[in-house]
């Protein structure tokens, strides 16, 4: 099926304002989702991330095991690239602040984007970027996308069970991760 460009364009504005959260002492931040309410833009990217998921794969994974091969596969492929732009975002971090580094010495570019572990001390921080659990700043969005899209074949059964199930169960992590005192790394 054709793309929805609704959903592409809310999740470019989810975007967007991601960005603008991110950035300090702007005031456009005072505007955004993060300031009035529970949700944040992020929130309203993973939810948009996760329609776009069920519309290209959620027809492909069938009830049966044998029905769900190239969803499956299809699936597997994307997560791989996803991880992948991930790897290269991170390299690319890195190659770009070796290059601000050597023009501007003084500027602390490793020390911003929480790459300070990650340069001096490459073999104990190293597996962690490969486990996705030590990020860059800036890069958590590709990592959570890559440890949900695994989720989509069981939200799938789910909905065809009741739609009610993986929204209670969405639900309840929400509240979890709103309301409960979790400890999630973070990064570098």
């Amino acid at each position: 099926p054709r793309r929805d460009l609704r959903i592409d364009f809310f999740r470019g504005l989810a975007l967007l304002t991601i960005f603008v959260d991110h950035l300090r002492g702007n005031p456009w931040n005072q505007w955004t989702l993060r300031e009035y309410g529970l949700v944040t833009a992020l929130d309203v990217f993973i939810l948009l991330a996760g329609v776009s998921g069920y519309l290209a794969y959620g027809t492909r994974l069938g009830t049966r095991w044998s029905d769900s091969k190239d969803g499956l596969r299809r699936l597997g492929r994307r997560i791989v690239t996803v991880y992948g732009a991930h790897l290269g975002l991170v390299a690319s971090l890195l190659l770009l602040a070796g290059v601000v580094s050597l023009l501007w010495p003084s500027y602390p570019v490793q020390r911003y984007l929480r790459l300070g572990r990650l340069v001096h001390d490459p073999l104990s921080t190293g597996p962690g970027v490969l486990t996705l659990s030590v990020q860059p700043l800036f890069c958590g969005i590709l990592p959570v996308y890559v440890l949900l899209l695994p989720t989509l074949p069981l939200v799938v059964w789910g909905l065809r069970r009741s739609w009610l199930l993986p929204l209670a169960v969405g639900l309840v992590l929400f509240l979890v991760g709103a309301f409960g005192d979790l400890d999630l790394p973070s990064g570098t």
